[in-house]
């Protein structure tokens, strides 16, 4: 066996390692060679580890580099964050903006399996809420958007209304 084949078979029993830790199913995990489509790891001859991902043709991700610690991140970061959308679809809460349960379930998981990791992926989310912050009113105020001009009110001016009865987030 050579370094790189040692270092490739490390880097997936790794992987399947910490994937049994959150109990991951395979299907979230990236092929072990390019089908074409869809992600895969790999290694150079010079040992350096590649994380691709592949849609319709197109590159949509290439991480790669010797840490392996760095590529197993960027995979549990895509995958966990997967499985945190699956378990918000399941345990969905009406009148919640669905990211407070998939980013505490995807800061969760990956906590789990690394603290560098979720310190990580937890550092995004507050910058993505800061732009962005929860708005667990977006629903109601769609509903009530969708009435109005059914009812023959301008699209401006139900705007207008509904943002007054259901008022936008505010950045802390």
């Amino acid at each position: 066996m050579t370094a790189n084949e040692k270092k490739f078979n490390d880097c997936v029993g790794t992987m399947m390692r910490y994937a049994a830790i959150i109990g991951m199913d395979k299907k979230y995990l990236p092929a072990l060679e390019s089908t074409g489509e869809g992600a895969y790891l790999d290694i150079d001859l010079s040992g350096r580890l590649y994380y691709v991902i592949k849609e319709r043709g197109q590159e949509l991700k290439n991480e790669s580099g010797r840490d392996m610690d760095e590529i197993l991140f960027q995979v549990f970061k895509d995958a966990t964050f997967t499985m945190a959308c699956n378990y918000e679809k399941q345990n969905r809460i009406a009148g919640e903006d669905t990211r407070r349960q998939m980013f505490a379930k995807w800061t969760e998981l990956l906590q789990t399996l690394n603290k560098k990791w979720g310190d990580r992926v937890e550092a995004d989310i507050k910058n993505t809420l800061w732009h962005y912050p929860y708005d667990d009113n977006a629903s109601l105020r769609a509903s009530h958007i969708i009435n109005l001009v059914k009812n023959g009110v301008s699209s401006i001016d139900a705007k207008k209304e509904a943002n007054q009865k259901y008022p936008l987030p505010k950045r802390d």
